[in-house]
């Protein structure tokens, strides 16, 4: 399970730290202290073979709550918290009640609710009943404090360019530009091919 991540075999790496390891782990014993349930993991491996890496235990914190930072936070580590919902509304709320939204997911045999769901989580991308799937002809980048701009596809691309814009007034007598009605061309306007 823990291994290299430069082995295709590895299902969990390290993380990067030290540092970011002594964070994962400190969400995780607020959390507790907090009267989440810990269902399993919750520190660093013991084994021998994973003492020179910045390892961590995939962990599952049941009874996780809104007002937890594990819920409200990027953890960036190998945790699950667990909350619970009544309604598709409350759902909504909760996954919205936060100041990140890179990506989500939705687990669920009703495609036609997840689909509603999706449409109003507010989340650059958001996977159904998957987890980590990209495709290189879509933008994938996060909403709120989750990251600026887009990664792949055109808009990936652009992030690359530096946009600018040259003003030429060739009319009689000059007009200010502010009130200007006549034709301007934006080639980032135009259409973007059909995937």
């Amino acid at each position: 399970m823990h291994g290299d991540a430069a082995d295709f075999r590895t299902q969990i790496g390290p993380l990067i730290s030290q540092g970011q390891r002594e964070k994962v782990a400190s969400f995780v014993g607020e959390t507790l202290s907090s009267k989440a349930e810990l269902l399993c993991g919750g520190r660093a491996p013991s084994e021998e073979s994973l003492r020179n890496g910045f390892f961590y235990e995939p962990t599952v914190l049941a009874g996780v709550t809104s007002k937890m930072d594990t819920f409200r936070c990027e953890v960036f580590g190998p945790v699950a918290a667990l909350s619970r919902f009544k309604s598709p509304e409350e759902a909504l709320r909760l996954c919205n009640d936060s100041d990140y939204g890179l990506a989500a997911s939705i687990w669920t045999r009703d495609e036609g609710a997840a689909l509603k769901l999706a449409a109003g989580i507010n989340s650059g991308t958001v996977w159904i009943n998957t987890y980590g799937m990209f495709f290189p002809g879509l933008p994938y980048g996060g909403f709120k404090k989750s990251g600026f701009g887009k990664e792949l596809e055109r808009a990936g691309f652009l992030e690359y360019t530096r946009l600018k814009n040259v003003a030429l007034d060739r009319s009689e007598g000059g007009k200010s530009l502010v009130s200007y009605t006549g034709t301007v061309f934006n080639p980032l306007a135009q259409k973007s091919p059909a995937l």
